[in-house]
């Protein structure tokens, strides 16, 4: 009689060890997909900014180095690509700011905003915005 409960113990045993082990390898995977989400979406987030930083630096040498050329043109830029970055979409938004900023008028059209704004696709869409001032 004895034998028979340790065969049936073991069999116990072996069952139990076995949804053990079939849990923890379920959490590991999961823990390994998830990572990997997490890694992408950083990846992704990283070349948007560094699109959205390229942009907004070709805008900051334009206003050194071209400053009355740089005050004129202020028309809104949608749908804009840069082919090192597939994938990745830019928007430029022109504000003239007035009244509500020290020395700044509209009819003088001597401070603004311009804000950038990347946006991507893929398994999260996301869009990030970088904002700058400019006064002259």
């Amino acid at each position: 009689m004895k034998v028979r409960y340790r065969k049936a113990q073991a069999l116990v045993e072996s069952v139990v060890a076995i949804g053990i082990l079939a849990l923890v390898l379920t959490a590991a995977i999961a823990l390994i997909v998830m990572s990997t989400s997490i890694r992408q979406r950083g990846f992704d987030r990283r070349k948007a900014n560094q699109l959205a930083n390229t942009v907004m630096e070709e805008y900051v040498a334009k206003s050194q180095q071209d400053p009355a050329t740089f005050w004129v043109n202020t028309d809104n830029l949608s749908g804009k690509t840069m082919p090192e970055y597939s994938g990745y979409v830019y928007n430029v938004t022109f504000s003239i700011i007035g009244n509500s900023y020290p020395n700044c008028f509209v009819a003088k059209k001597n401070c603004m905003e311009i804000v950038v704004g990347v946006g991507w696709s893929g398994k999260n869409p996301e869009n990030i915005e970088v904002r700058r001032f400019f006064s002259r």
